[in-house]
């Protein structure tokens, strides 16, 4: 019998590389990691419309850019599994996600998957067009004047971390940002580093959102 140590899955850096994907305009119809047999190393399948066969390479390709952007990840190409959404696998696994619901990724095990029988599952839960604002953490700032202006900004959660021979920080990219005078948009500056399904209307609407569900419309 094998002794080595028994790990999970990075869970997070799953979640992390979907999040990317998802932003990048990447359908992700099923997300979960597969462990094949007891001993065996675990494995990210994407259940995906964008998939096609005559372009894998070029998918794949889509996939590692957005895994480089994932500070100090566990993931390594290596690991990803890229599935057409039409395939037995897929659809099984959207079944078998469904069937329990849930906001947090769940943990299944002895099941058959179209032709893949697995040891353990690990299911993420539905990723929905809510999923784009994932990852960004949306800060309201009162302006001073005048006393109906507000500025929002849209910043990625990204750690900062060292790196390089003089141990300087990473940088964040530079966040969207919106200011809103008496409901009217005065100005808009886009990311520095654009997401496919984030558009400017989005940061826009949100940034409405945000105001008001924070109770910070003034007089």
């Amino acid at each position: 019998m094998a002794t080595e140590l028994l790990v999970g899955p990075p869970i997070a850096d799953g979640e992390s590389l979907i999040t990317e994907l998802v932003r990048e305009g990447f359908d992700i119809t099923v997300a979960f990691w597969v462990r094949k047999q007891e001993y065996s190393l675990w494995e990210l399948y994407l259940g995906s419309a964008s998939v096609s066969q005559d372009k894998r390479g070029e998918e794949y390709h889509r996939v590692f850019n957005c895994l480089g952007r994932i500070p100090a990840t566990e993931l390594t190409p290596s690991d990803i599994r890229l599935v057409h959404a039409s395939d037995p696998i897929v659809r099984d696994a959207v079944v078998a996600r469904d069937r329990y619901g849930g906001r947090i990724p769940r943990k299944d095990n002895g099941r058959r998957l179209g032709n893949l029988h697995v040891e353990d599952i690990y299911f993420y839960p539905h990723f929905g067009p809510d999923e784009r604002w994932r990852g960004l953490s949306i800060v309201v700032y009162p302006d001073p004047s005048p006393s109906s202006a507000f500025h929002v900004e849209f910043w990625p959660r990204e750690l900062q971390f060292e790196r390089g021979p003089e141990g300087e920080p990473r940088r964040v990219p530079r966040p969207a940002s919106v200011r809103v005078e008496g409901g009217q948009v005065k100005e808009f500056s886009p990311p520095e580093r654009p997401y496919a399904l984030l558009l400017r209307e989005d940061y826009v609407s949100k940034e409405l959102e945000a105001v008001e569900k924070q109770g910070m419309t003034r007089a």
